[in-house]
């Protein structure tokens, strides 16, 4: 089975002054999905937990392999999947296998466009060094 969907991506960007913007930036790639399994956590938890026990196989561009840490989800079937493990093994394929549901942010929905550059949405961090008084 093929697979065409965005893949998430979490990248810090410095504005200045130690503030920092956690950029989400998403990124359609294709691949295989090779492996199709969903199970349902039924645990001590209040709320059962879906998770998608796939594994997709991505063919990884440059930006990808730039931004190799920073992947925060992928999109299958109408969701956002955690990624769980990425293994890089068979170069320049990642294997990516995804948890449960992702519920963090997400791009602005301003930022879409369908000419291939990435979409991206910030959410504002400030920075600081340990010890330092913030004045309040």
């Amino acid at each position: 089975m093929k697979f065409y969907g965005n893949i998430g991506f979490a990248v810090s960007v410095d504005q200045g002054d130690q503030v920092w913007k956690e950029t989400i930036t998403k990124k359609k790639y294709s691949g295989d999905v090779l492996r199709l399994q969903r199970n349902k956590d039924s645990g001590e938890h209040i709320i059962d937990g879906l998770r998608l026990n796939s594994q997709f196989s991505i063919l990884m561009d440059p930006w990808f392999q730039d931004h190799f840490s920073s992947v925060k989800y992928i999109e299958y079937m109408g969701s956002k999947w955690t990624v769980e493990t990425l293994d890089p093994t068979n170069y320049p394929r990642v294997l990516i296998t995804p948890g449960g549901l992702y519920h963090g942010d997400e791009p602005e929905p301003d930022d879409q466009d369908d000419s291939g550059e990435p979409e991206t949405g910030t959410t504002e961090e400030t920075g600081g060094e340990t010890g330092e008084d913030s004045g309040e």
